[in-house]
């Protein structure tokens, strides 16, 4: 199970893979002073590390303009392509998937038409709960990139 926690207070997210962790962090989240503080609030990039913040594992942001998510892995960058009302697209191992949201927080990801993973929004949280193993750093990331989507509708919108 993946599992997204944004920890509000602490101004950072608990990522869980099954038994590992991993930590993500506003960028710029070590640099000091008051404008940097400020601009870690409300900042839509966030850097993936291993529990131990020695690591950096990805770099992941949300577009709200064009409602997309770009994870970067290393060099690679991999992007959603949002289609307007039809669901996301999303190319990963040269293979294309398709991100269905419902209003309801649902998501699942589909491949040729077949459902690969299933995972639900929440408040603060996002949670894969079934999907191939090989799409586990994947969705590690756009559980991250969704993170980052549902904080932001609930600063600029007033709590939806």
């Amino acid at each position: 199970m993946i599992i997204v926690e944004a920890r509000l207070l602490k101004n950072d997210m608990l990522v869980k893979v099954n038994e590992e962790e991993y930590l993500a962090l506003p960028a710029g989240w070590n640099v000091r002073g008051t404008i940097a503080t400020i601009k870690r609030l409300f900042t839509l990039k966030y850097e993936v590390f291993d529990s131990n913040k020695k690591n950096k594992i990805s770099t992941v942001s949300y577009d709200d303009v064009h409602d997309s998510i770009t994870i970067y892995h290393g060099e690679t960058k991999i992007t959603t392509q949002s289609r307007g009302f039809k669901p996301s697209v999303i190319v990963y191992g040269d293979e294309e998937y398709e991100i269905h949201e419902k209003m309801t927080g649902l998501i699942y990801i589909t491949k040729k038409g077949e459902i690969v993973a299933t995972g639900i929004c929440g408040f603060k949280s996002v949670r894969f709960a079934k999907y191939e193993e090989s799409l586990a750093p994947l969705l590690r990331d756009l559980a991250v990139g969704y993170c980052i989507k549902i904080l932001t509708l609930k600063m600029f919108t007033g709590g939806l």
